[in-house]
């Protein structure tokens, strides 16, 4: 519901997984793909959309898996763009990048609000500057995560406007207002 643009979740390959004949502790859980700049397919994150316990997390990652070293969105920027591009949004959440893919915006996400060297270098390959978009409520966490930004390319991280909590709640219009 949250993403209704068919075309943007089949382009970063995101879906529905239901397939009650097996027993699979991500049975009725959307699964994002967790893919290298170059687009092979490390594993799934999975989120649930149901009731969260303990043995039904909100999300699931692989086990053993570097996280640090992904960003989702990265390989579809790469394979549709001539690298570096002007700016990058960095958000929190693979939902983010999709609302700003769906916005015709490139956008990536740390799979979480801490961005890593590894990330950051990444992101260098990807582009010359970066808007990084954490939610409001890591906002002041996130300050030193554009420290590690700043030693690789350009960032700006300005607040988002009121009352946003999110990225993946702004208008284009906001999101551009962001950029000046």
């Amino acid at each position: 519901k949250r993403c209704p643009d068919k075309a943007v979740r089949d382009r970063y390959g995101v879906f529905f997984y239901q397939n009650n004949a097996r027993k699979s502790n991500v049975n009725g859980h959307i699964l994002i793909p967790i893919r290298d700049i170059d687009g092979v397919n490390y594993g799934y994150l999975a989120r649930n959309i149901g009731e969260v316990t303990q043995e039904r997390p909100k999300y699931r990652l692989p086990a053993n898996l570097p996280k640090s070293r992904f960003l989702f969105g990265a390989s579809q920027i790469k394979a549709s763009q001539s690298l570096p591009l002007k700016v990058v949004y960095v958000v929190e959440s693979w939902l983010s990048v999709l609302h700003f893919a769906s916005l015709g915006l490139p956008a990536v996400s740390s799979f979480g609000w801490h961005v890593s060297e590894e990330q950051a270098t990444l992101l260098a390959i990807l582009a010359r500057g970066v808007l990084y978009l954490p939610d409001r409520n890591k906002y002041q966490e996130a300050a030193n995560s554009a420290s590690i930004l700043l030693g690789r390319l350009w960032c700006k991280m300005p607040p988002l406007p009121e009352p946003i909590q999110d990225p993946e709640y702004l208008s284009l219009e906001q999101i551009q207002a962001l950029t000046h």
